[in-house]
């Protein structure tokens, strides 16, 4: 199953998953939660399946069926797999300190089994902490507190510091709404990601930022294309952008002023083209 999911053959990936839900099962045809732990290890090859074909409400089913599994005592890779998937679910539907709450949970598994994974849902638990106001320094805990200084993570927060002024300055990444205003419209903000690895090939994009706002702010990198979605004043609005080129290099702001489109809608700058 592992060796279909890396080439993307899903067809017979699906066949291998029926078969392994099958030996898992009661004869009543209903899952056997006696073997809570292999059902976990099934859902996180299906959680990993679906996440690559994007089928969100498949995605949402399984993480809520592996939560209703109490006896298993599975590898902290697999519960990884399960938690990375519910705090993306949460963050999609703006349940902010239900996403934060998952991305440590899965932070803390990945750490556990040693998967590259943790760093990534730690951007991912970074985002989440501003996106809830939280005064609390993610890096407080004692798990996370060892990568306060990877690169990675450096490369994310010294760029929200640098080039997002409404973040607090020091160790301690705060949310603050530059205008108390409740009236829009709102700007939607990119997650910011480290140059190696991007934290995602789905950048998600949130219309939290109310208007007016300071010149500086804008679209920051990772940023694939043209944003003209519906502006909505006082919602905080999810909305996924799927990346078909190679972003520009990150750190580069495209701003708000002397754009050409209709409102709300900003288009890069156009990269001059290297010869060689």
């Amino acid at each position: 199953g592992k060796l279909y999911l890396e080439r993307e053959e899903f067809g017979k990936l699906q066949k291998i998953l029926r078969q392994l839900h099958q030996s898992c099962q009661t004869d009543d045809g209903e899952d056997d939660l006696k073997k809570g732990t292999q059902l976990l290890e099934i859902y996180a090859l299906e959680i990993q399946m679906y996440t690559a074909q994007k089928n969100n409400k498949k995605l949402k089913a399984l993480y809520e069926q592996s939560l209703h599994i109490k006896s298993a005592i599975p590898h902290p890779l697999i519960m990884g797999v399960i938690r990375e998937c519910g705090g993306k679910m949460h963050l999609r539907e703006g349940e902010f300190e239900k996403a934060h709450t998952d991305f440590f949970e899965a932070f803390k598994n990945y750490d556990e089994s040693g998967s590259p994974r943790r760093t990534t849902c730690l951007k991912y638990l970074v985002l989440a902490n501003m996106l809830m106001k939280s005064g609390i320094n993610p890096f407080d805990s004692q798990e996370a507190k060892p990568y306060k200084n990877d690169p990675e993570i450096l490369a994310m927060t010294n760029l929200v510091r640098q080039q997002h002024p409404m973040y607090s300055g020091g160790g301690d990444l705060r949310w603050q709404q530059p205008n108390p205003s409740p009236g829009g419209p709102y700007l939607a903000y990119p997650i910011l990601s480290s140059p190696q690895p991007p934290v995602s090939n789905d950048y998600t994009y949130y219309q939290i930022m109310p208007a007016p706002c300071p010149p500086m702010m804008g679209f920051y990198q990772p940023f694939p294309g043209t944003y003209a979605g519906p502006l909505q004043p006082g919602v905080v609005n999810p909305i996924s952008a799927d990346v078909s080129e190679r972003p520009a290099p990150l750190g580069q702001a495209f701003g708000l002023a002397n754009q050409r489109g209709g409102r709300g809608m900003v288009r890069p700058a156009v990269l001059p083209k290297v010869r060689g």
